[in-house]
């Protein structure tokens, strides 16, 4: 009986050691990814003679709550999302998405003589546009998806210039989440195009002596 009882337990141990094992060699690997900003133009980015050129700070960047995490959000319905636990960012989404907006932004502006440099760095700057991120997610996979509220401030850093809620999407050419990270980036470029458009002809007017 008592023999019994050994090859008993000994069968289930084993049997549970195969499930870890399983599960252990058998998961996805996850895999990491990263926004990208627009190429630039072959004149863009190039250096504005100093004391010639507008400082236009970009940030902070605000994210929604949902957001906030490693993994990839899609959204799989009005009021549902699903996490995509093997496929993550590979830093803060928040930065990530300041860094690539600010150089869009850059490449947009430079023909302009406006330099823009991230908000938190030390450089004095005379104008500031911040951005809050509402949404930012793939639907069914299939649409990526990026709404945001931003705002220009004037010099003092307060009064604000100009106000919009942009909406914009972009399709996604396969399910593979690579193709759809770079969707969003596509939407990043379009909203940078948004910003530039409206704020170039304020920047010049707040400029004016």
């Amino acid at each position: 009986m008592r023999q019994t009882s050994f090859f008993r337990l000994r069968a289930g141990v084993l049997g549970l050691l195969a499930a870890v094992l399983a599960g252990c060699f058998g998961s996805a690997p996850t895999r990491f990814y990263t926004l990208s900003a627009v190429e630039a133009p072959a004149t863009a980015g190039q250096e504005v003679p100093g004391g010639t050129a507008t400082r236009l700070g970009v940030g902070p960047v605000a994210l929604a709550d949902y957001l906030n995490r490693p993994q990839i959000v899609v959204r799989a319905g009005e009021n549902e999302v699903r996490l995509g636990e093997f496929h993550r960012w590979a830093g803060s989404l928040r930065e990530d998405i300041a860094q690539v907006l600010s150089e869009n932004l850059s490449n947009l502006l430079s023909p302009d003589r406006v330099s823009v440099v991230s908000w938190r760095r030390a450089v004095p700057v005379e104008h500031r546009v911040s951005v809050d991120i509402l949404r930012f997610d793939l639907v069914a996979g299939r649409q990526a998806l990026l709404k945001a509220q931003w705002v220009l401030y004037g010099k003092d850093g307060k009064t604000i210039l100009w106000s919009e809620e942009s909406t914009v999407s972009r399709a996604v050419r396969d399910e593979g989440y690579g193709a759809q990270v770079s969707a969003l980036s596509l939407t990043l470029a379009d909203l940078s195009e948004t910003i530039a458009t409206r704020i170039r002809p304020l920047l010049k007017r707040a400029d004016r002596p």
